[in-house]
């Protein structure tokens, strides 16, 4: 049974299709739909590109420029899932039971162009019928499959694109290779600089602001500023010139210019002439106006709002935008540049709001939906209006699982589709003319009366609605106040920001004087909405297509978009050579309107190649003469093989005479300088370049040195005897195999190396720039095994014991012999263990120094150790703070004695240390909340100061906080809490001074506290 095969343009055009033919369908594979009549597939955007072979396997230096060879030819677009796409439908188009195709790509020249270079890649000769639709209702998809229509009918827009395409490959690639080499023999850079018809227009459109910027000079001008006083309060009015006009009649938009006064003396006589004057007259107009709600987002308004609103780059709001439809199925086609929907749209519409209303912004939707607002208005739906696609709307899907930026962007496209069925927002306007000395004064009023569509809007978009002027009754008088003179200056222009670059992108039409090819850009501008944000992109990137670092032409400074040097040379060269044509708007707009005679059938595509392959050879006759006017650089070294002069390259050091001798310029990702290459030619020899980046997997740094073998080629060798001498600049043999030592840096610092390393594995510590010979282990004191020297990260030496896992013991080192244990204290006096009354020996361990006891098997006690000391135990005695754990001395870093309590959890007391004993006193109120005070040494142990024992610092407790004053707290409180201090320390002074222990509290000390 034949089947016809439908192919559409993407996959959720294919899934609406097969849903409305309905009849069974079966998915048999990805994006492949299957019943007994049809089968639904879908290409996924361009799949086949043009390309030229001449350009592909040459066409790279500057003299085989251009390569102008038509007809171009085809290939598969190299990407995995363009490539499995194109392989699908190819596979299809060649099935026995497929007798013919249905283009069912997007209803406008790249949608056919996308059809035809597949259809003609894959070698299909079968019939072509063609499925126009401009809206994807289910009722719009049946007229159409009805009304299929010869493929043949659409022959001139295929034609159209073809040539399109064809011309935008050769002007780009030409001129982008030509621009570059020219670069390259100027700057002797190999960085790509493209150029094209959308990409350096848009630069140039940016490079004009900001030559205009550079060349601002500021006016002075000056406005006069009246405060006049009605019954009602007082208002403002600016002086503004005469005008023949009628008020009424008066454009309001550029007032801002009018009231300027650049002429100083005319400024100056209409203030003296008005200063003394008093209000003859007040006119005043006033009359309501709506404003409604902008249209339905495009790809273009989209980006612009979403870089201002959200500060999101065009990029950005364009993924996000392909993930919403995509993968979310939450809104309809973002790559569209319209900004209406199709006439049949309505109950679709009203299927997106019903859905909405049960989403966050459900009682909007809910207040459309009750006041019966979504109707055929011609504002939203019209299909006149619709190109390829209609505007971006959500769908009747309510999203789940949307990233933050998602919701943000999704929130912009639902606001704006509920805002258009609002009504539109409604002011009362009032213009008012104050007549002071035959000068009139304006003021404008302007009132939100009802906000209609304002209510969906995000608050941005609302501020300034409201400029209330005072009133005044008719035939009233009113008085001046006041009248300023405000002098001020003009101002620059400001840069671009994306989405201030969008909007002139859009309307590039404005930027070209002849009216026919202004008319031919009006619906298209630079670009489209789909390629846009990758032009911008383009013009900011800092990598070429090999992932190659290079100079951006446009660099972001905040939201400003700012030209380079690069762009700004480009530009200008291109204007001053006769060919600034691929820098302006103009071409784009002769090229549409030539593609529209090809549709028209009023130029033949070859006509139209002609035409532009006659340019692209003007822009190589160009660059070429500019490139013969650079003079070369040379070095002073001569050629080793004929001793001719050599020449520097882009890419080589070459002979000029042409015996073919040449040396790159980089050698192992490493680039050779001109006086290293000097070096290299003159004494045939280089030692020891750094930076060289070898070819294995992790690309490893090394040093090399360079020489010139028999055939005068650059080859590498080493030089053994490299950072084979020390800071003394003695030669450092291996103490293994006598064989020289090399100073080498590793991942945790220098070390040094047997140069023999295939043989000797031997490796020394390195210290100061010296390698640290062993010294013989020595039998460890402990367990009787060997302890060796090692040189610690502090790069101080010590002894450790090789049984590393039984015995822990190091030793400090003097002079390269270990500091062995000792039994005796700095005074002399053995040291006898508290709990089993052995000896104790004084050990060192990184941390510090302390003593263990002897009998280590069975006794694991250790003291503390104060300047060779061993620091006995002092007997616990009771917590006074707590009464429930035991305070205990311990020493602190600082090597200051003090008393701390067992229940560290619930008790924070700790007291100061006198000859042995805690320093015990009275208790300190907080005069914050009546909780005790304890005094803690400062971090830096320069001081103490007091904290409340509830003290919190985030603010959960006390913030009871005070400095020390000779071991008391300075309080600062209120007049309350200086009262409560002076009663606690009237009733301390009465009670009798022999206090049990049990009443006496700590003067607290911390050693590792932070004064805050």
């Amino acid at each position: 049974m034949s089947k016809s095969l439908i192919i559409a343009e993407k996959p959720s055009v294919a899934v609406d299709i097969a849903t409305v033919i309905g009849g069974g369908f079966k998915k048999v594979a990805q994006n492949v739909f299957e019943n007994d009549a049809f089968i639904v597939s879908c290409a996924a955007g361009h799949l086949v590109e043009l390309y030229s072979p001449g350009l592909t396997s040459g066409g790279q230096s500057l003299e085989a420029l251009p390569v102008l060879t038509l007809p171009l030819s085809t290939r598969v677009i190299a990407q995995e899932h363009v490539e499995r796409a194109f392989e699908r439908l190819s596979t299809l188009m060649h099935r026995p039971d497929v007798t013919y195709v249905i283009n069912a790509c997007d209803a406008g020249r790249e949608g056919e162009l996308i059809f035809r270079l597949i259809h003609q890649h894959a070698g299909c000769v079968k019939p072509v019928k063609r499925l126009w639709l401009q809206s994807m209702t289910p009722d719009s998809i049946r007229h159409g499959l009805k009304n299929l229509r010869d493929s043949r009918e659409y022959d001139r827009l295929g034609l159209a694109a073809h040539a399109r395409s064809t011309c935008d490959y050769i002007v780009g690639i030409n001129g982008s290779r030509g621009i570059t080499q020219l670069n390259a023999r100027k700057t002797l850079n190999t960085e790509t600089m493209p150029v094209g018809r959308v990409l350096t227009p848009t630069g140039g459109i940016l490079v004009d602001r900001e030559h205009e910027i550079a060349t601002f000079k500021p006016i002075p001008y000056s406005e006069l500023h009246a405060t006049f006083k009605s019954q009602d309060g007082e208002y403002v009015g600016k002086w503004i010139p005469p005008s023949s006009k009628d008020p009424s009649e008066q454009d309001q938009s550029n007032d801002e210019g009018r009231f300027r006064i650049f002429d100083q003396a005319k400024a100056a006589k209409i203030l003296a002439l008005c200063r003394t004057a008093q209000p003859s007259t007040v006119e005043e107009i006033s009359k309501p106006e709506t404003k409604r709600s902008p249209h339905l987002y495009d790809l273009s308004a989209l980006q612009r709002d979403a870089n201002q609103l959200l500060k999101f780059t065009a990029k950005q709001t364009l993924d996000i935008a392909q993930s919403l439809y995509e993968k979310h199925k939450a809104t309809t086609y973002p790559r569209t540049d319209s900004r209406f929907l199709p006439d049949d749209y309505v109950s679709a519409a009203r299927a997106s709001v019903l859905a909405l209303c049960h989403g966050s912004l459900g009682n909007i939707a809910q207040s459309i939906v009750d006041s019966n607002w979504v109707q055929a208005d011609r504002y939203i739906f019209n299909s006149e209006k619709v190109t390829d696609h209609f505007a971006i709307i959500p769908t009747e899907k309510l999203p789940i699982g949307l990233s933050a930026e998602e919701e943000k962007i999704y929130d912009l496209i639902a606001r704006r589709f509920l805002a258009v069925f609002h009504p539109a927002a409604r002011y009362d306007v009032t213009t008012r003319f104050t007549i002071l000395a035959n000068q009139r004064f304006k003021s404008l009023g302007r009132v939100l009366t009802e906000p209609g569509w304002l209510t969906v809007w995000p608050k941005a978009e609302n501020t300034n609605e409201k400029t209330r002027l005072a009133k005044v009754n008719p035939g009233e008088r009113v008085s001046l106040l006041k009248l300023d003179k405000v002098d001020r200056e003009t101002e620059p222009p400001k840069r671009y920001t994306e989405a201030t670059l969008l909007s002139a992108m859009e309307g590039a039409g404005r930027f070209v004087e002849d009216e026919e090819l202004r008319d031919a850009m009006s619906e298209r501008g630079l670009g489209t909405p789909a390629t846009r944000s990758n032009i911008i992109e383009s013009l900011l990137s800092d990598q070429d297509r090999a992932g190659r670092p290079k100079e951006p032409y446009v660099r972001r400074r905040g939201m400003d978009l700012v030209p380079q040097k690069k762009l700004i040379e480009l530009v200008a060269f291109l204007r001053s050579h006769d060919i600034g044509e691929l820098a302006s708007a103009s071409m784009t707009g002769e090229w549409e309107y030539k593609l529209r005679q090809i549709e028209k059938g009023e130029l033949t595509p070859e006509e139209f190649h002609v035409q532009v392959n006659q340019f692209t050879a003007l822009i190589l006759e160009v660059i070429k003469r500019a490139a013969a006017s650079i003079a070369p650089t040379y070095l002073s070294a001569s050629c080793p093989k004929c001793a001719g002069r050599v020449r520097l390259d882009v890419k080589h050091y070459l002979c000029d005479q042409g015996c073919g001798w040449l040396l790159p310029r980089v050698i192992a990702s490493r680039e050779l300088q001109r006086d290293e290459a000097e070096e290299l030619l003159t004494n045939k020899v280089i030692m020891n370049l750094e930076g060289f980046v070898s070819k294995s997997a992790k690309a490893k740094h090394f040093v090399a040195c360079l020489r010139l073998d028999a055939e005068h080629k650059a080859a590498f060798f080493f030089d053994e005897m490299r950072d084979a001498y020390d800071a003394d600049n003695e030669l450092v043999n291996c103490p293994s195999c006598q064989k020289h030592m090399r100073r080498i840096k590793g991942k945790a610092g220098f070390f040094w190396g047997c140069s023999d390393r295939e043989n000797c594995k031997t490796s020394l510590p390195d210290l100061n720039g010296k390698a640290v010979l062993p010294v013989p282990s020595r039998q460890c004191p402990s367990c009787g095994e060997k302890i060796s020297r090692f040189l610690g990260k502090n790069k101080k030496f010590f002894w450790g014991c090789s049984d590393r896992e039984v015995c822990k013991t190091t030793l400090e080192d003097k002079d390269g012999e270990p500091v062995l244990p000792t039994l005796l204290d700095a005074k002399g006096n053995p040291v006898v263990c508290p709990k089993c009354s052995q000896g104790m020996r004084r050990l060192v361990r990184s941390n510090g120094a302390f003593w263990a006891c002897i009998d280590k098997a069975n006794c694991q006690t250790t003291l503390q150790d104060l300047d060779g000391m061993a620091v006995l135990p002092k007997e616990s005695r009771s917590c006074p703070q707590c009464n429930v754990g035991q305070i205990s001395r311990f020493l602190a870093q600082s090597k200051r004695f003090y008393w701390s309590c067992s229940d560290k959890q619930t008790c924070r007391a700790l007291f100061d240390d006198a000859d042995g004993e805690p320093v015990l006193r009275q208790t300190t109120t907080c005069p914050r909340c009546s909780s005790s005070l304890v005094r803690r040494e400062r971090k830096d142990k320069t001081g103490f100061f007091w904290l409340c024992t509830k003290y919190a610092k985030d603010g959960s407790g006390c913030d009871g906080l005070f400095k020390d004053k000779n071991g008391e707290p300075v309080l600062v409180p209120g007049n309350a809490e200086k009262a409560a201090v002076k009663n606690n320390s009237d009733s301390a002074q009465q009670n009798n001074r022999k206090t049990r222990s049990s009443d006496i509290q700590p003067v607290p000390l911390r050693t590792d506290a932070t004064f805050e």
